[in-house]
């Protein structure tokens, strides 16, 4: 799927506008807008970068390969295959390196 959108929110010790609920639009894989779900305004990228769905992915593998996280939860939407939520925890005995990734709502764009 190459035009997308769907809800994305990250949870995890952050600056508050990193972590509150977006909606993102995909188009030919890139990413054309980003917009607080609670007003519809324009999400800021000063604190965060928003991900596309195989950035999902990508994050997982590397959560299992380069940072081999000692937590790792994953739960993928049974329609379209995709992570819906990633509860990671780097390092168990760390403070504050925990964090958790929900994605929801993908519809395909025509």
């Amino acid at each position: 799927m190459h035009d997308y959108e769907y809800d994305f929110r990250r949870s995890c010790f952050c600056p508050p506008e990193a972590t509150e609920e977006v909606h993102i639009v995909v188009r030919n894989d890139a990413i054309v807008a980003v917009v607080r779900t609670r007003d519809g305004r324009t999400a800021t990228t000063q604190f965060s970068v928003w991900p596309r769905v195989d950035e999902l992915f990508a994050n997982v593998e590397q959560l299992l390969t380069t940072r081999r996280a000692e937590r790792l939860d994953v739960q993928y939407d049974p329609t379209y295959g995709y992570p819906r939520t990633i509860v990671a925890d780097v390092v168990l005995l760390a403070v504050d390196d925990e964090y958790s990734l929900t994605a929801g709502n993908l519809r395909r764009l025509p």
